[in-house]
């Protein structure tokens, strides 16, 4: 009870500093499409459990720069947490990969680049199959949107 507080929520602007304190962010979802937490923790450069659940494995890049444990498996994370917990330095070593995990992959400089050069090319395409339909006759511009 002396190593664990529930906070309960967490206003957006004080995530940063609130994850600043911690020395291990424990997310145990059953559920989860796109764990944002985990990917807020990664920035900090704090060492995470998360379990096997949406994106978490790739945000923890398949448990190279955390541990990823079964959904309610308690088990194991309960085995996950005490070997963080007695481990300082493996903290040190996992929160540091998961901050440039986040730096290489979840930057989001980079993830916009990456949208923007997506939308960059379906128009690009929607131009060519406009030409396309525009040479080909009028009917085929109303199909062309559909394909």
């Amino acid at each position: 009870s002396n190593q664990v507080d529930f906070e309960g929520r967490i206003e957006p602007d004080r995530v940063g500093e609130w994850l600043g304190g911690l020395d291990i962010c424990v997310f145990p979802g059953l559920w989860e499409s796109f764990s944002y937490v985990t990917l807020e923790a990664a920035e900090a450069g704090k060492a995470i459990i998360g379990t096997k659940t949406g994106a978490v494995e790739e945000i923890l890049d398949a448990g190279r720069v955390g541990e990823i444990v079964q959904p309610g498996d308690v088990k194991a994370l309960a085995g996950a947490l005490r070997k963080l917990m007695a481990d300082g330095e493996l903290r040190s070593k996992l929160g540091a990969a998961a901050r440039n995990r986040f730096e290489e992959r979840f930057n989001p400089d980079r993830v916009m680049a990456e949208i923007l050069e997506v939308y960059r090319e379906a128009a690009l395409r929607a131009e060519v199959r406009k030409s396309k339909a525009v040479d080909g006759g009028g009917d085929r511009l109303h199909e062309s949107r559909w394909q």
